[in-house]
């Protein structure tokens, strides 16, 4: 699933290319969208906000879409223009420039007043990358849901906006910390480091090419989708456990990380 370092490189390519162009054509898959005209009005800025993008128009309307784990935004020239197909949320040709989302879970549009008051939307805690965060307002976010296990925390985006599975598990291994520990038991500058270090390596990986928060063999990451693989500074292998109410997977090093096996439920394979 796309996290927020991704949906950033969408926001700065939209923003090089359509932004103050006027829209041309115009194609919806979803007639709650098609219905609206966006023909003739200028797409006036484009804003990710952690895993969700925002596309704002001169008549007021704004386009939100979230790509889930098979969306994906596609900016070309006009020249490279393809065909509308049933899985486009939206397709946008300006003067010079086609712009389409693809196969994205959610997909709609409301006006800038809807916007404020959208359920999901309007609960997002600060976005990991937004310039002049204010790091401490996470921690102190962090902490207010203290008792909750911490790798299960880094994921809530009511806390922080914009971290996902890739970081949540890569971090919590440089940082050497037990994902299935209480938030609480941490420090204030154990979180604290632990929120600069992620938002320092999502920012590293807004440059073009591949995620990697590794370097220096062939494996660009050092835990993430590596269960069964020996761990790259203490060579034990790493493990996978599920956590949360969702189940998502946390990959770890027992080792590094100090997990004690009272944990339980350790998986040494995907």
């Amino acid at each position: 699933m796309p996290e927020g370092d991704t949906l950033k490189k969408i926001q700065l390519r939209l923003n090089e290319t359509i932004v103050q162009e006027s829209v041309q054509q115009f194609y919806s898959s979803d007639p709650a969208i098609a219905r609206i005209d966006f023909i003739g009005h200028s797409i006036r800025a484009v804003k990710a906000r952690g895993k969700h993008l925002l596309l704002y128009f001169s008549h007021g309307y704004v386009i939100h879409t979230h790509l889930g784990r098979e969306g994906r935004w596609r900016i070309r020239p006009i020249s490279e223009k393809s065909r509308h197909h049933s899985k486009m949320v939206v397709a946008i040709t300006t003067e010079s420039w086609f712009a389409v989302c693809e196969n994205a879970p959610i997909g709609e549009v409301m006006t800038e007043w809807e916007l404020q008051h959208h359920p999901l939307l309007s609960n997002l805690g600060p976005d990991i990358l937004e310039p002049g965060l204010e790091l401490e307002s996470i921690v102190s976010n962090l902490l207010r849901a203290g008792t909750v296990e911490l790798g299960e925390n880094l994921l809530d985006q009511r806390i922080c906006a914009g971290i996902g599975n890739i970081y949540k598990s890569e971090i919590l291994f440089l940082e050497q910390l037990d994902p299935f520990q209480r938030t609480d038991k941490y420090s204030s500058e154990q979180l604290l480091s632990l929120i600069e270090n992620t938002r320092r390596w999502m920012r590293r990986n807004i440059a073009p090419g591949i995620r990697r928060t590794h370097w220096g063999h062939r494996t660009v990451k050092w835990v993430y989708k590596r269960a069964g693989q020996h761990c790259m500074k203490c060579d034990q292998l790493i493990r996978m456990r599920r956590q949360g109410p969702q189940q998502r997977s946390t990959y770890f090093c027992a080792h590094c990380q100090k997990v004690p096996e009272t944990h339980g439920g350790f998986i040494s394979n995907d």
